[in-house]
């Protein structure tokens, strides 16, 4: 049985990792197989009657239904021939069975037609866009240079397409998700034009799961941003305005504690600012944005409005956003340039999000500008 590039096994792969859900009833999620005809889970050929039991599901009803259950019982028996052979016999009675799409698009890879593989990934996203098995096949076609760039002949035709695939990416197993930014790589280099909101999503999603590749499918989707000179994604503070549908990791977004009002100003010397007022007269982290940081130890700097006492108005300091932990923040130290203080992370810490803290004493109306993360190791 072929392989991908990896070496695992192509067509019992796009299976394993929703054959229970197939077996459970993936048919009888749609109601009825392609001739009309309903599929219970009750009675003598009731789907979880031969879930695990070939034997006996060769004695039902011939539907598209039980033929692709029969199919995945014999996939996790480890038959793969016979499955071959079963998933064939179902396909002949019609293309509309996610499972049969999944298998055909894993023949199709198997037999090195892309441009196959791409069409019937395409016919199981317009049939079941959420299904594991289109996580399965899009992570398949994603891990094909070759297929890759098929699909992105078919997103370009159809431009809903890329959408519906994006929304995938962020469920990939961990060791597929860099094929997942490949992906969209390859898609936008194509010209493939995605809609803002699902990219938003996807974005948001994978940030959820995982900051340093939510990262790579930022920059994927957006363009490098001011990673190579802040150490930041975002060269403003324009979305700590926004709403909280709107929040993204790698921009500033304001502290859901704060009451104050932020800001993005242009300052006297055309840098970005973040102006602040409003102030509740006590000690407030106001702002945060999240940064992938590989080093153990980076220097934080920024320039801010002073206080009474000569200090800064506003500092910034650090803490690991995945996981979840604190991190040791140095002292403040002052120079003509502004402020710094130098940051020591734990070599678990995948992503840092750095924070703006506004001291109890100040001004009401404070600023704060140019942050910029430094590696120092």
């Amino acid at each position: 049985m072929a392989r991908d590039r990896r070496g695992r096994l192509i067509v019992p792969r796009l299976l394993s990792c929703a054959a229970a859900m197939v077996v459970a009833g993936l048919a009888v999620a749609a109601g009825a197989d392609r001739a009309g005809h309903p599929l219970v889970d009750r009675g003598p050929f009731a789907l979880s009657r031969f879930a695990n039991n070939p034997d006996a599901a060769g004695v039902a009803p011939l539907r598209i239904g039980m033929l692709t259950s029969l199919a995945v019982a014999q996939t996790r028996s480890g038959d793969g021939d016979a499955s071959a052979k079963t998933f064939a016999a179902a396909s002949a009675l019609g293309w509309r069975d996610p499972a049969v799409q999944a298998w055909a698009a894993g023949q199709a890879l198997a037999s090195g037609q892309p441009e196959i593989a791409s069409l019937r990934a395409e016919a199981l996203l317009r049939g079941d866009p959420d299904g594991d098995l289109a996580v399965a096949v899009m992570t398949a076609i994603a891990a094909d240079r070759d297929a890759r760039i098929s699909f992105m002949d078919r997103m370009a035709q159809e431009p809903t397409l890329a959408s519906t695939a994006l929304r995938t990416i962020p469920r990939f197993a961990e060791d597929a998700l860099d094929d997942g930014v490949a992906l969209v790589e390859t898609a936008m280099a194509s010209g493939v034009r995605l809609d803002a909101a699902s990219a938003a999503l996807a974005g948001s999603r994978m940030a959820q799961r995982d900051l340093p590749a939510a990262m790579s499918l930022q920059v994927a989707l957006y363009g490098i941003g001011g990673l190579n000179d802040f150490g930041f994604w975002a060269r403003t503070f324009e979305a700590v305005s926004a709403s909280d549908d709107a929040r993204n990791p790698f921009v500033w977004t304001r502290s859901e504690t704060t009451g104050a009002q932020l800001e993005s100003i242009a300052g006297g010397d055309g840098q970005a600012r973040l102006a602040v007022s409003g102030l509740a007269g006590r000690p407030e982290h106001l702002a945060g944005i999240i940064t992938i940081v590989g080093q153990e130890r980076f220097e934080l700097a920024w320039q801010a409005s002073r206080a009474g006492n000569g200090g800064p108005d506003l500092t910034l300091d650090a803490t690991c956003a995945q996981p979840a932990a604190a991190i040791e923040n140095g002292r403040l130290a002052g120079n003509a340039s502004g402020w710094t203080r130098t940051v020591s992370v734990p070599t678990r810490c995948k992503a840092v999000q750095i924070r703006v803290f506004a001291p109890g004493n100040g001004g009401n109306s404070r600023w704060l500008a140019n942050p910029r993360v430094t590696p120092l190791d």
